[in-house]
């Protein structure tokens, strides 16, 4: 018991009425000791809110520290595993906790010391592991650290093929001469006819100087063939209608 005004041991905890210590075990060991009962009151297991940083890069025979930090009722005991099993004894590793806040010190870095490192907060509500653990290198002279992950693969831009060296292009069109656009889906101005077949891509206006403006008709030919039973003698060639007759023309006998 506490006489009043007095302040309890390290060991031990004060009860909120202040007329009594407890000792420290006794907090939170869901027996009433304080006889207000507030030895019992807002327990709660622990909860990581600075866990250690995920990757550390040392050189042999340096010194490294890890650090971690918890928050809990009552307070917690921070504790620290390698590769889930002991850290490496005293005086070589050291660990400190206090005020919920866990601090582990290694010294003469060796090859051994090499791996996860796991922050473990502890009290009698339960325990729980820092994520992620921290990853720890240990190397001869210096240590870079790994290279950053490659960047993703940049989208391909999809080329109209008449106009385009390529279908598909990385970022953008590689047109053909005489075609424009971000996609090369337009005749550069002075030329018309997109197509696949054009070496350039269109074709250069030829209006005799009049203007370097013009576009396709659509209009195309095509070479037909027809089966005579004898020669061609007197067979025209017209269109539809019967309006542009050609009398005289000129066929290509296989």
């Amino acid at each position: 018991h506490a006489a009043p005004g007095d302040t309890c041991k390290k060991t031990e905890f004060k009860c909120h009425d202040g007329q009594q210590c407890v000792p420290s075990s006794f907090h939170c060991d869901g027996t009433n000791d304080c006889r207000d009962g507030s030895d019992e009151i807002g327990c709660v297991q622990p909860t990581v809110v600075e866990p250690p940083e995920p990757r550390l890069h040392v050189q042999r025979g340096a010194t490294f520290e890890l650090k971690c930090k918890a928050v809990a009722v009552p307070e917690p005991y921070i504790n620290w595993r390698l590769n889930w099993g002991p850290v490496c004894e005293p005086p070589r590793c050291v660990q400190t906790s206090e005020g919920g806040v866990g601090v582990l010190t290694v010294q003469d870095a060796q090859p051994l010391d090499q791996g996860a490192y796991t922050c473990e907060a502890i009290n009698v509500k339960g325990r729980v592991l820092a994520t992620p653990d921290c990853i720890v290198q240990v190397g001869d002279g210096d240590v870079q650290p790994p290279p950053p992950p490659p960047p993703p693969p940049r989208p391909q831009v999809q080329c109209d093929v008449r106009g385009s060296v390529q279908s598909y292009q990385q970022e953008r069109c590689e047109c053909k001469p005489l075609v424009t656009g971000p996609r090369c889906d337009q005749c550069q101005p002075g030329s018309f006819h997109l197509s696949e077949k054009a070496p350039q891509g269109c074709i250069k206006c030829f209006c005799f100087g009049v203007t370097n403006q013009c576009q396709s008709s659509s209009l195309y030919r095509t070479k037909e063939e027809l089966l005579f039973a004898g020669d061609a003698e007197g067979v025209t060639i017209s269109d539809i209608e019967e309006r542009n007759i050609d009398y005289h023309p000129q066929f290509e006998f296989r």
